[in-house]
């Protein structure tokens, strides 16, 4: 842009209106009084834009922009596929103002129409976008304990427990998940029997109550496992522990499902 560029914003339209002050000439603002609103009125706007470029660990945001118009909403996770692909969620926020139900696979020329929106106004503002991390690894998703070691190989996970309480945690989840749901994959241990646990916004921490224990027989076969266990409120983080002693754990084609078989998640591809 030619013009010095303000921050996206209502604030600042809206109290130039408010103030009934015009806009200095020489400054591009991006943004829309919401004055019509504060009086009870439509906001005459066909599209609305958010652009959040940033990690937040603590609230498990992750980099995204999202676009609305009329009753839908589209987000654009960026390289948050584990090929470093932009990851997208659609919702129906008439039916749906939970966003709790992801209608980006039912309807993929919805996304790409409002996807083309998000990249017009990503161009228009000029605004900085995240870019694929050139050393980034499919493992990176998750965070290890201090006794947990692991290696990705081109299709699997060859974990190497050092102590009593190996772990491997992720927060890449879509958003909105809960329901019945099955860990599936396969697995070959001789580092005794392990569990998973999830939290959730209500139970943010890992514990008892959430927590599914399970022990397949030892030895150097894979094993197919399906782990079913069920949470009434959206996941945000999901841990494994692949054991309970030292040993060597290797996991693949590991995935999170729906009860009736639909992948949600696949963090290792299913190889023939």
């Amino acid at each position: 842009m030619s013009s010095p560029w303000s921050p996206p914003s209502t604030g600042h339209p809206t109290l130039l209106d408010l103030l009934d002050i015009p806009a200095p000439a020489e400054q591009a603002i991006d943004g829309v009084s919401i004055l019509p609103v504060l009086q009870g009125e439509a906001l005459e706007r066909e599209t609305l834009f958010c652009h959040f470029p940033h990690y937040v660990k603590a609230t498990f945001n992750l980099p995204n922009t999202w676009v609305r118009r009329g009753d839908w909403k589209l987000f654009r996770f960026y390289a948050d596929n584990e090929d470093q692909s932009d990851r997208f969620e659609l919702y129906n926020l008439r039916d749906d103002i939970g966003e709790t139900n992801n209608l980006a696979e039912q309807k993929p020329e919805l996304v790409r129409e409002l996807n083309q929106l998000i990249t017009e106004h990503l161009a228009e503002t000029e605004a900085l976008v995240p870019i694929p991390n050139p050393n980034y690894r499919n493992d990176s998703h998750w965070q290890l304990s201090k006794e947990t070691r692991m290696v990705h190989g081109k299709d699997s996970f060859e974990i190497t427990s050092i102590g009593k309480d190996p772990f491997l945690s992720t927060n890449r989840l879509p958003k909105g998940l809960k329901g019945d749901l099955i860990l599936k994959g396969e697995i070959r241990s001789n580092a005794g029997p392990g569990s998973i646990h999830w939290a959730t916004a209500k139970n943010p921490r890992f514990g008892p109550e959430h927590k599914v224990e399970y022990a397949f027989p030892q030895g150097e076969v894979l094993i197919p496992f399906e782990i079913p266990f069920s949470s009434d409120n959206p996941l945000t983080s999901l841990r494994i522990d692949p054991g309970s002693r030292k040993g060597q754990v290797t996991l693949r084609k590991l995935s999170l499902q729906t009860s009736d078989g639909a992948v949600i998640k696949q963090w290792l591809p299913t190889t023939k």
